[in-house]
């Protein structure tokens, strides 16, 4: 992989971004690595020499990695925190590895910690993915001879507002929040993983790799928000233009609806693949008319 610096950023902050470490071992996969699509990882194998990130790219994930750094100093300093380090557990033909942020002996609690913006807690737009990442460690901590009780995200926002949340409906109260997550049967987790393989292998001998399901692509279906003139936020949002008419019908006062078409979220802004995904650039291609149009109607 390539990389560049198209910002000029100092040579301080190059260097503290690039020197971001990280290892899966001598594992074939790792729990965040297998979370992706098959296509996701198929495309990442063979297109790894021809990728290109720029330093400013990963300054979130530096962040991330800053603030974990200080809080694993500061669990190895409290009674029954247990630092594992890297686990990793032979599944099929391959070989997965993980290594979970915090492992409470006394609770038996598994937690990672998320350095996010406060809209991956409103939306729950990460809540599956999250899920299955804490269960993926618990099924590495429980092949270790762990016990494993509970499973938790720990939110750290880097764009709280203390006013919004005094004001703003499920807006976090706290710039660092806690979330349980429900922690799966031994079965359910080996019945994800057995499918996992099965694909993976499929897309790694098949010519024509399998497309990313709308979940895999962060999907938001279009909508139709309904506003006040003159107003920024939406005074209602309607999942079908229908809806939105109704909603108009039977309620008094001059409204405006704004179409929102929906988007792949993850191909548009987070797939560092896009250019060499035809699924993608078709979704993509099929945005640059997705600006929003509005109709107004009085009642």
């Amino acid at each position: 992989m390539k990389i560049t610096n198209k910002f000029n950023l100092p040579s301080s902050i190059v260097k503290a971004v690039m020197s971001k470490e990280y290892s899966k071992g001598k594992a074939d996969y790792s729990v965040t690595e297998i979370l992706k699509s098959p296509k996701q990882i198929v495309l990442g194998k063979r297109h790894w020499t021809d990728l290109e990130e720029d330093v400013s790219d990963r300054v979130k994930a530096w962040i991330g990695t800053s603030v974990h750094k200080a809080l694993a100093k500061s669990d190895q300093k409290q009674s029954g925190i247990v630092s594992e380090g890297r686990l990793s557990i032979p599944v099929g033909w391959f070989t997965l590895s993980g290594e979970a942020d915090y492992y409470d002996s006394e609770t038996k609690t598994i937690a990672d910690y998320k350095t996010t913006s406060v809209y991956s807690w409103i939306y729950e737009s990460r809540n599956t993915d999250f899920e299955l990442q804490l269960n993926l460690y618990a099924y590495l901590f429980r092949y270790h001879g762990f016990e494993v009780e509970r499973l938790q995200i720990v939110y750290i926002f880097t764009d709280w507002s203390k006013t919004k949340s005094k004001r703003e409906l499920n807006y976090p109260e706290s710039p660092i929040m806690v979330k349980e997550f429900p922690l799966w049967k031994q079965e359910a987790i080996e019945e994800y993983l057995t499918d996992r393989i099965t694909k993976i292998d499929l897309a790694n001998t098949s010519k024509t790799l399998p497309d990313c399901t709308p979940e895999e692509r962060w999907e938001k279906p279009a909508s139709w928000a309904i506003f006040k003139p003159g107003n920024k936020r939406a005074t209602k949002v309607c999942n079908s233009e229908q809806e939105a008419h109704e909603y108009l019908d039977t309620n008094k006062g001059k409204f405006e609806i704004v179409y929102r078409p929906g988007e792949s979220t993850r191909c548009k802004e987070y797939c560092n693949l896009l250019a060499f995904c035809e699924q993608g650039q078709k979704l993509i291609g099929g945005s640059d008319a997705s600006e929003e149009t509005s109709t107004e109607k009085e009642t």
